[in-house]
């Protein structure tokens, strides 16, 4: 019996993307991430890169909040400089917990947040969710909104990325 209409879920999805395990890249095929792009699933998939520890701290920080019964959201908020990994830390781990069955959204890139539609959308969910929003200061003032209006009876996480000269920004908001 759910009260999300149609639009409002066409809405949620046309901003966030729901992770899911896919396949690897094909044999041969060249990742964009060794060109300095972030890397796709398929990518990750196919172990295009090395995990690191610091991908294994955000899973396990990730993993212990949406274990708690608090129904509280939490942020999580990497920043570093341009080109540091902050972008492929947070979807390696945002992968590997979709491949442990936690349910993982995506905010798309360029994408202009509904954060009344978004609160309404996750607070119906009905299991613990991770969302991933790389480029925090952008939404920051959207995050607020969405966490202020958030109804849910379980845990949500925001994992979050941005560049140490925005770290300002987002502290303020």
């Amino acid at each position: 019996n759910s009260k999300i209409t149609p639009e409002q879920k066409i809405i949620f999805f046309s901003d966030f993307e729901l992770v899911k395990k896919v396949a690897p890249n094909s044999e041969g095929e060249i990742s964009s991430f060794h060109f300095g792009k972030a890397p796709k699933w398929s990518g990750l998939e196919s172990q295009c890169d090395i995990p690191t520890d610091d991908e294994r701290r955000l899973g396990a920080k990730v993993k212990n909040h949406l274990a708690e019964k608090n129904p509280l959201a939490k942020v999580i908020c990497i920043t570093g400089e341009p080109g540091a990994g902050k972008t492929t830390i947070l979807r390696r781990s945002a992968y590997e917990l979709c491949k442990q069955g936690i349910t993982v959204f995506n905010l798309a890139p360029n994408a202009a947040i509904d954060a009344e539609n978004t609160a309404r959308v996750l607070s119906e969910i009905e299991r613990p969710i991770a969302i991933v929003i790389d480029g925090l200061g952008t939404h920051a003032v959207s995050l607020r909104s969405i966490i202020s209006n958030l109804k849910t009876k379980y845990p949500v996480i925001f994992m979050c990325a941005d560049r140490d000269y925005r770290r300002t920004h987002i502290e303020r908001i």
